[in-house]
């Protein structure tokens, strides 16, 4: 094997003193470019809003606990098709107690689009309520055009009706919700349930029944959970627009559009 012209340890294969300090500043440079490009992990903002979004997705996959204050309904409901949405709360009545209904098998049903009106119903004196407790019955999908509630005795007599619709202002509802929620008393009368929902968009009634006390703290919760969300999205449009003005390149602005328009 023939031998090198000059040894590896000659200074001919070792940079100057001058090149090795402007190789080590350009190197530092690029990693703080690729830092700045990529989104930037090791910045505090970044670690804040993962923190944030992992909190948020524990917070929505968190079920609450089974108790007393809340009454699975999966299974106690039933519904009709009004096609002609001519039926008032008592032939509804009529019609359900002579079996004339059919059965749901969960409390979140998706009717799909239609135009008619959609009769639900639960017998709540199978359901053993506490008549000491202040009962709510929450519908939480707001953009359904019109929703009714009346509660009927056993013998068809209308004890308590409510009726709202989307555009109803929040201080003209019978619980100041976004949602459709409405009060219901527990009385040795109380036999029938009936939620009459009529929407231009697709029906999906997911219905709940809680106390009042309990349904509060649903309603806290759930606001929070909506917080944490448009928070963490109002950080990273602001992280993203913040980056665009010192960079000026157009990437950090598209991606803060893209957050917002998402977002909200």
């Amino acid at each position: 094997m023939p031998s090198l012209p000059w040894p590896i340890t000659s200074s001919r294969c070792k940079p100057s003193g001058r090149l090795t300090a402007h190789l080590s500043q350009q190197f530092k440079l690029n990693q703080a470019v690729l830092r700045s490009r990529s989104g930037g992990i090791k910045t505090p903002v970044t670690q804040i809003s993962v923190a944030l979004f992992a909190l948020f997705l524990t917070a929505c996959s968190a079920d609450s606990p089974p108790n007393d204050e809340t009454v699975n309904l999966s299974g106690q409901l039933s519904y009709l098709i009004d096609a002609k949405s001519s039926l008032d709360a008592q032939s509804a009545y009529q019609l359900f107690k002579s079996g004339q209904s059919n059965p749901l098998k969960n409390n979140s049903p998706d009717f799909g689009l239609r135009s008619d009106a959609i009769w639900i119903g639960f017998r709540a004196d199978s359901l053993d309520l506490d008549p000491n407790e202040e009962w709510v019955i929450d519908i939480p999908y707001g953009r359904l055009a019109r929703v009714d509630m009346s509660a009927l005795s056993t013998d068809g007599t209308i004890l308590a009706q409510y009726s709202q619709l989307s555009q109803t202002p929040i201080e003209e509802r019978a619980l100041f919700s976004r949602a459709h929620e409405f009060p219901l008393e527990v009385t040795p009368e109380l036999d029938l349930v009936l939620i009459r929902v009529e929407s231009r968009l697709r029906v999906q009634v997911p219905i709940h029944l809680r106390t009042s006390s309990r349904n509060a703290s649903h309603q806290l919760n759930e606001t929070l959970i909506l917080g944490m969300y448009f928070g963490i999205a109002f950080i990273m449009a602001a992280y993203n627009l913040l980056i665009f003005f010192i960079s000026r390149e157009k990437i950090y602005l598209l991606y803060s559009l893209s957050v917002t328009s998402f977002a909200f």
